[in-house]
Parts: structure tokens; sequence; C-alpha cells
């Protein structure tokens, strides 16, 4: 899998004019002081849950380190545990990409292609 990386955060959430062309008035920026816009979505709401990503993919990562260490805990408990819940969620935000998932189906389509023949 290659590696992606995301505009380091934070980011913050912004307030522009609903008005003619912009249907979508809260855009999600980085802080690095570029003043790049990363998304411009319709409610604050899902501007603030984008502008959360960061600290909130930094924060299941430490908690599943910490699962880790404590040893005491088993995984495979139950189906939706905590723990395949924070896997789940941070395999989500880092991958795969685009062109992988591509390349997955189109291997799988020439597997399903050659077993037909």
């Amino acid at each position: 899998m290659s590696e992606l990386t995301p505009t380091p955060g934070p980011w913050m959430v912004g307030r522009t004019p609903r008005s003619g062309y912009n249907a979508f008035p809260y855009p999600v920026f980085c802080t690095d002081g570029t003043g790049r816009w990363l998304a411009v979505v319709d409610t604050e709401a899902n501007a603030r849950l984008i502008a959360a990503a960061p600290a909130l993919l930094e924060a299941a990562k430490a908690a599943l380190d910490a699962l880790d260490a404590a040893g005491a805990f088993d995984p495979d408990d139950a189906p939706e545990t905590a723990y395949r819940l924070l896997r789940a969620a941070i395999a989500l935000a880092e991958g795969p990409t685009w062109d992988e998932r591509q390349d997955r189906a189109e291997a799988r389509a020439r597997l399903a292609g050659e077993a037909a023949q």
C-alpha cells in the first residue's frame, strides 16, 4: 500500500456568505499559514467533523497503542469491540488509495474472466 500523507492539522472551519454560486458556505481550511481550503460543505456539522479528522486519527492511534500496550486485551473477544472499531477507523482514514482500489478491482475482474474460461 502506498503511503498517504494528509495535510497536517489542525484544520479550522470558516464561514462564507451564502450567495450566488456559493451554495456551500462552510470551508474547512488548514492553519499552516497558506489558507488553503481543504473542503467546502453545506453544513457546519459536516465542516466540524472534517476539521476534526487529524485530531481524531491521532486519538484513535493513541488509543489503539494503549490497548496493545495493556496486553490483557483480547481483540477477538467480540465482533464489535472498541479495538476492532479503532482498527477499522484508522484503516478507513489511511487507505487504500483510489489507484490501489482500481488495481484490485481490475485484478479481480481478470481472475474472474480466467476462471470462466
